[in-house]
């Protein structure tokens, strides 16, 4: 008989809540799905909304790897910043 014990990193999921009482998790930017709101500080004014990955070098510069995130409450266009996928966000637990 095998006996096989809990990861224990699967086991404590981490939640953060802000001031209003809403809970985050911790997430690296890369394990968030494309479209999904999140924030870059747990207080933060603002959030962002996950758009494509860019490549390492993909319009011929050296510009390293990064996923484009626009502001959520500017979803046209208005502000639009470039992380890379290492970075680690707040996404909201409903």
């Amino acid at each position: 008989m095998k006996v096989t014990t809990p990861n224990p990193h699967n086991l404590l999921i981490e939640l953060l809540a802000d001031n209003c009482g809403t809970y985050f998790q911790t997430a690296e930017l890369r394990h968030v799905k494309e479209g999904t709101e999140f924030r870059r500080k747990l207080n933060a004014k603002s959030s962002f909304i996950r758009n494509h990955y860019n490549r390492k070098n993909a319009y011929g510069t050296e510009a390293p790897a990064s996923f484009s995130c626009i502001d959520a409450e500017y979803p046209w266009g208005g502000r639009e910043i470039f992380l890379s996928p290492s970075t680690i966000v707040f996404v909201e637990i409903n």
